[in-house]
């Protein structure tokens, strides 16, 4: 990777830093037991948070495993493990 290509990673992780707590704040408003109407908007939301999650446990498994080939099994038990521990951490 060109040092092009790693500033434009590290920005895009900065921004994800900056974007993900008010993304989750957001979704956590949307989300209420009250809710009666469907808003899109939320569901929106929640893919956009859903869509960062997976993107940072990818970085995650690649710092370790750089070479390693990630298989359908291994990455949906990625991705439930990182959404379920984000949401409790971000979103409870």
């Amino acid at each position: 990777m060109g040092d092009v290509t790693a500033f434009g990673a590290i920005a895009l992780g900065v921004a994800i830093s900056v974007v993900l707590p008010p993304l989750a704040q957001f979704v956590k408003s949307q989300f209420k037991p009250t809710a009666a109407a469907i808003d899109l908007r939320k569901y929106l939301a929640l893919g956009a948070f859903s869509l960062i999650v997976a993107l940072l446990a990818l970085v995650a498994y690649r710092i370790g495993h750089p070479d390693g080939e990630i298989n359908f099994y291994l990455a949906v038990a990625i991705g439930y493990t990182w959404e379920a521990t984000v949401e409790k951490i971000a979103i409870s």
